[in-house]
């Protein structure tokens, strides 16, 4: 589900924002890198906390079994 997540927010939400041509003004394009970069940043940490978390969980449920792979 994270890569899903990842690219909604980094394909489907700047899609939303305003581009000049309506009454409302444009996002600016360094808002919308420091947006992109956002999200890419927030991946990598989500990611990684992920794999802390499942790395964790294995390990305990393997010494909690007695077998060593």
């Amino acid at each position: 589900m994270l890569p899903f997540l990842g690219a909604l927010l980094w394909v489907v939400v700047p899609t939303m924002w305003p581009n000049g041509a309506e009454a409302e003004p444009s996002v600016a394009l360094s808002t919308a890198l420091w947006y992109v970069f956002s999200v890419w940043l927030l991946a990598i940490t989500a990611s990684f906390a992920l794999w802390r978390w499942t790395r964790d969980k294995i390990g305990v449920d393997v010494a909690a079994s007695g077998s060593k792979d």
